[in-house]
């Protein structure tokens, strides 16, 4: 167990350990309240107390010298590509409006 973590490991598994906590508390509370829509707080709550705990574990390993840093490789701009998936999102988000509005 001497062995360094690369940094980030502590955060993705305490995000993994939030999501199951939370997502199974926010899906017998909405099953109990009839309210389907709290099935998707849970993950969302998860993911925030797993950002937060494993942050301040990173933290205090990193302190202790027992996280290993990573190091930034340059990558290449691919702006152009984001972009275009943007708007090829946005383009479909209104064709989904426009068809939901001709359906009523």
């Amino acid at each position: 167990m001497s062995e360094k973590k690369k940094q980030g490991h502590y955060v993705g598994m305490w995000m993994a350990i939030g999501i199951a906590i939370w997502s199974g508390t926010f899906i017998p509370l909405a099953i109990a309240t009839d309210n389907i829509g709290l099935i998707g707080l849970g993950p969302a709550v998860g993911v925030i107390f797993g950002l937060i705990v494993g942050k301040a574990v990173e933290k205090d390993k990193m302190e202790k010298g027992i996280l290993e840093p990573v190091k930034e490789e340059p990558k290449t701009p691919i702006w152009w590509l984001k972009v275009a998936l943007l708007l090829l999102g946005i383009i479909v988000s209104i064709v989904f409006i426009v068809i939901s509005l001709k359906g009523l």
